[in-house]
């Protein structure tokens, strides 16, 4: 069994330097990554044909072969190498799934494949440390396909009776061979066999499972450590092995910032990587003992999401396989430069530092760097240079001046500062500085006025006058471009000095930081201030108004937005504004008016007016609106406005369909709330009471038969149907007048007309909620409670909209059956009216997956057959 290093001991100064991309990099994304037994060559798995690039190693160079004769046939997806570097497999996602190699001197020859095939696409691949036994993942059952190696054929072995529980991604031997784990998609995500002869058998799940969709696993090199990379925090899980137990370790401290897809353990087991969704796409950790401690990331990091990750057999290299070119990303090992000696130039201005080997070129990572004056606050530097001793660098002093007989230290932060062989310099604190020299003002803080023109910045002690000096003085706005200064004037407080602003101007929000270039700005006492480099300064512009909402009027004319603090008058800034209207072109306002409630300003249309039912936006390009406070009205676009137009009326039935003038009419539908006509046959009726906002009563006039209309502020509805006048006859109620009073008096015809009075009596839907496409039958009766026969055309609405009609005639005092058959493909919710009543409503679901179709279909056809045998059963057992 190997013996595990003790890595914080040898390898805590070291990192992973990037090496030079190969000259030819895979063709498309790369999905896994693996090197031989003995380093000498490196295979990626990737998209894009040829699916599988295998590399030469010569020293740090790695040098790209000719592709095998025969490729793989879909998507790499997973390289592994046997253990005697013969091997190698390629999982990917066409069949035959997996193809195997085998290697003679740099040429890689495609073996025939296994008489049975994994199932579907292979998603990762493993070869046994003995190279007896290979192992592939795949997306559909048995989801892992296990074959003994007999020369160069592969036998698969009779599936696990435990198989793991989905998908599976991941898949990896112990260096024993006695191990097998597998990832997967479904709890508990990782699934772990242990073999006995040709038989893997399931062991129990550890007590703490991943947390997520298990995408990689791999075991350490002796066998004590299992780690298994998944989705979902902390995106890698470390397990220690006792027997056949694998109890869960603590989480790092630092964990990888993206979905876990790679994991693997340098062959020494002292360093352990996971490759991930999210920059920086590769963390490594150095282990000691159980503890694993990230370490700083590479200079250099791979371009796009980590899927796999190895290390070489003898640790020195890391490969990691990444979805951006060049899709392969390749780093060495290598130690970190040592800190000698510090000394300051002969003005204090100055602190080189000795490094024991040749740096690369530091200029703009001073910050990294810091100092101190007799053990006061770490203080920066300005600027970073090497040196014409290339193991020196030089820093210039960017804080306090050092003054003769000040006791000085310098310190690193581990940042990016590198040896010139790419060795990444480690942190080192308070390392004594020879001191070869002497205490200027310092900078304490900066803020702005409220109008966002004047910077001022406070000094640690009383300032001479700067007048004229503020060329020395720059500013940036957000990280942009240093502006420059017209004026600087000493504050009426000695330590500060304003600063008024001649380049951009300054808005809420916006991050401001201030410098200056050492030159004559001096202190009260002759101290000479410094240079400092994009100090931060406070921000005292007071903030925009923030849009809240948006509404119409009811007469949709009137946009009134809503702000989060009281505006300013708008007036005549209306074309600052737009509007559309269903996403259509942009439309403008004519005027714009402070509302009575201060956060509020009134726009009104100039372009489409808005209807009921309308999607309506706003908009407004950024110019001169205003807060009360000053603050200004930033640009934002297309902000949903509620639509306050009311909607037009919509007439389902009424009842008569016919009669005389003065005959009572019960009209049915929706929205009638405030309506203000009614007519017949365009003749207002006589009289009409709204008794709702779905029925009103009208008195027909004396007119011609046709439709009814309902008029209200928001529209006019016309029925389907037409109200039918009957002429009045010598049968008809007669109203007379009699004497010269003028009273009325009525009197009844012998002989009074008959009429037909047909109406729907009940109505009901057979189904609440169905498929796209699927019936739904509708049943009702009509019933004629007049005293003649007669006939009528019944109609079914589907959410206002005529959708069927049926014509029957029924006999006085009669009634009738109605059938009716409608479908919709689209889903959503439906309401049914059969003539003025309502039938209820029915529900179209979206089934996006036809497996879910099918899966329902078999649960209902297996529950069937259950429930058939029971029944049957029970007969059986209660016959006499």
């Amino acid at each position: 069994m190997p013996v595990l290093f003790n890595p914080a001991a040898v390898y805590a100064d070291d990192t992973y330097v990037k090496l030079a991309n190969p000259t030819t990099p895979p063709a498309g994304d790369g999905t896994g990554v693996a090197f031989s037994h003995d380093s000498t060559y490196m295979a990626v798995s990737h998209v894009t044909s040829p699916f599988i690039t295998i590399y030469k190693r010569s020293a740090d160079n790695f040098t790209k072969l000719d592709n095998p004769a025969i490729l793989p046939t879909g998507d790499g997806q997973g390289v592994a190498f046997s253990s005697d570097s013969t091997y190698m497999a390629v999982a990917h996602a066409t069949s035959p799934f997996v193809t195997i190699y085998k290697r003679s001197a740099d040429n890689f020859t495609k073996l025939d494949d296994p008489a049975t095939l994994p199932t579907s696409t292979g998603h990762g691949v493993a070869f046994s440390p003995d190279s007896n036994y290979l192992a592939v993942t795949c997306q559909n059952p048995p989801y892992v396909t296990i074959y003994k190696r007999s020369a160069d054929n592969f036998t698969k072995l009779d599936d696990p009776t435990n198989l793991p529980a989905a998908n599976s991604w991941g898949v990896a031997f112990d260096p024993g061979s006695t191990y097998l784990a597998v990832a997967h998609v479904g709890s508990p995500f990782t699934t772990i066999y242990k073999r006995s002869a040709d038989n893997f058998t399931k062991l129990d799940d550890p007590a703490t499972t991943p947390t997520g969709n298990g995408m990689g696993v791999a075991f350490n090199h002796d066998s004590t450590y299992l780690a298994v990379a998944h989705s979902i925090s902390p995106r890698v899980t470390i397990y220690k092995r006792s027997a056949d137990n694998f109890t869960k370790l603590d989480n790092p401290a630092t964990l990888p910032t993206g979905d876990g897809q790679g994991v693997a353990f340098s062959h020494d087991s002292a360093y352990m990587a996971v490759a991930h969704g999210n920059t920086p796409y590769v963390t490594i950790y150095n282990r000691s003992s159980d503890n694993f401690t990230k370490m700083d990331n590479p200079a250099t990091l791979p371009t796009g999401t980590g899927k796999g990750v190895a290390f070489s057999h003898d640790s020195t290299y890391m490969a990691v396989a990444h979805t951006t070119s060049p899709y392969v990303s390749i780093y060495k090992e290598t130690a970190s430069p040592i800190f000698v000696s510090a000394a300051t130039d002969v003005a204090g201005t100055t602190i080189s530092i000795t490094f024991n080997k040749a740096i690369a070129n530091p200029a703009g990572k001073h910050a990294e760097f810091t100092y101190k004056v007799n053990g006061g606050l770490a203080q920066n530097f300005s600027a970073a240079a090497l040196n014409a001793d290339p193991t020196r660098i030089d820093l210039t002093c960017a804080g306090t001046a050092i003054a003769f007989g000040d006791v000085v230290t310098v310190s690193y932060t581990k940042g990016t500062v590198l040896a010139a062989d790419g060795g990444v310099l480690d942190s080192f604190v308070d390392q004594a500085v020879t001191n070869n020299m002497a205490a200027p003002p310092t900078f304490v803080s900066a803020a702005t006025n409220t109008a966002g023109t004047i910077i001022t910045i406070t000094f640690s002690k009383n300032m001479a006058n700067p007048a004229g000096k503020h060329a020395q003085f720059t500013y940036k706005v957000n990280a942009g471009l240093a502006q420059n200064f017209s004026a600087a004037a000493l504050n009426a407080d000695p330590t500060k000095i304003d600063l008024t602003c001649a380049g951009t101007a300054i808005a809420f929000g916006d991050v401001i930081t201030v410098s200056y270039t050492a030159g004559d700005v001096v202190a009260a006492d002759g101290g000479i201030l410094a240079s400092f480099v994009d100090q931060a300064v406070t921000n005292n512009m007071p903030g925009p108004p923030a849009f809240a909402s948006a509404a119409t009027n009811a007469a949709g004319t009137v946009i009134t937005i809503t702000f989060s603090k009281n505006m300013a008058d708008p007036a005549g800034k209306h074309a600052q504004f737009t509007y559309k209207v269903n996403a259509g072109a942009a439309q403008n306002f004519s005027a714009a008016a402070l509302n009575a409630d201060p956060t509020k300003i009134d726009l009104t249309c100039a372009g489409t007016a808005i209807a009921f039912g309308d999607v309506v936006t706003v908009s407004y390009t950024a110019g001169d609106v205003v807060a009360a406070d000053g603050g200004v009205l930033a640009t934002f676009v297309d902000q949903a406005v509620t639509n306050n137009v009311g909607a037009p009326p919509v007439i389902a039935a009424f009842t008569p369909t016919s009669g005389i003038g003065g005959t009572t009419v019960v009209i049915t539908g929706v929205n009638f709330t405030g309506a203000t006509v009614v007519t017949f046959a365009g003749t207002p009726a006589a009289s009409f009471t709204v008794n709702s906002d779905t029925q009103i009563t009208a008195i027909a006039g004396s007119g011609a038969s046709g439709p009814i209309t309902v008029t209200t502020p928001r529209g006019t509805a016309t029925s389907a149907a037409s109200f039918t006048f009957m002429a009045a006859g010598p049968n008809l109620l007669l109203t007379t007048t009699t004497g010269g009073s003028g009273a009325a008096s009525t009197s009844t015809p012998s002989n009074p007309v008959s009429l037909p009075n047909i109406q729907v009596q009940s109505a009901a839907l057979y189904s609440s909620r169905v498929a796209p496409g699927t019936p739904v039958s509708i049943t009702a009766t009509a019933v004629n409670r007049g005293t003649a026969n007669g006939s009528v055309s019944i109609k079914v609405y589907v959410n206002g909209e005529v959708d069927a009609s049926q014509g029957i005639t029924i006999a006085s005092g009669k009634s009738t059956p109605l059938t009716f058959t409608i479908s919709r493909s689209e889903p959503g919710t439906y309401t049914v009216y059969v003539g003025s009543i309502n039938a209820g409503s029915f529900v179209v679901d979206q089934f996006a997956d036809p497996n879910i179709i099918l899966y329902v279909s078999a649960a209902l056809l297996l529950a069937s057959f259950v429930m058939g045998v029971l029944y049957i059963t029970g007969r059986r057992q209660y016959r006499y």
